[in-house]
């Protein structure tokens, strides 16, 4: 369900994700599934964002905050389930579009702490995007371009080959 729920958010069919997401939190909840629970509150937190940026129906963002502090809430958890940057990186996003913009800085200056820790090269990346998408919305193209710039740069110091990093940028450097 998981797998499929995903699958659909990719393909932006978002209603099918959230219902196969919300069907996949039922049944993590009825096994005792920790990390589906994880999972599924996260996937639901990400499409209501997306419907809600797309709908422009700010009660959608409401409801992806809920999903995604309870997501955040289960990862914290003694095992760790390592979900700790996606879901500050989706909470930085979800805060981003609703225009909260300190939120959003304060998840991204959590997801750059997270990544420098675990020295997550990747992770470091996603957050440099996560923070260039930030400036864009606040219509700081300059520093938008530098954070841009050094994803890009750690991608070739370290041969990171990874097309969905190379999608990502090239989206960001159109919206600059």
């Amino acid at each position: 369900l998981l797998h499929q729920s995903h699958q659909w958010y990719l393909r932006r069919n978002l209603p099918e994700a959230i219902d196969y997401a919300q069907k996949a939190l039922a049944l993590s909840e009825h096994m005792g599934h920790p990390e589906g629970k994880i999972e599924a509150n996260l996937l639901l937190g990400q499409a209501y964002n997306l419907t809600a940026q797309y709908q422009g129906d700010t009660e959608l963002f409401t409801q992806a905050l809920r999903y995604l502090h309870h997501a955040d809430q289960l990862n914290r958890s003694p095992q760790d389930y390592e979900k700790t940057l996606d879901i500050l990186l989706a909470l930085g996003d979800t805060y981003r579009n609703r225009e909260d913009f300190e939120a959003a800085k304060m998840y991204i200056a959590k997801a750059w702490a997270y990544t420098k820790a675990k020295k997550d090269l990747r992770g470091e990346i996603l957050t440099a995007y996560g923070e260039s998408q930030l400036a864009i919305a606040q219509n700081d193209f300059e520093r938008a371009s530098t954070l841009l710039e050094q994803g890009l740069e750690i991608m070739r110091h370290h041969e990171l080959n990874e097309e969905v990093l190379h999608a990502k940028a090239y989206y960001l450097r159109v919206q600059i």
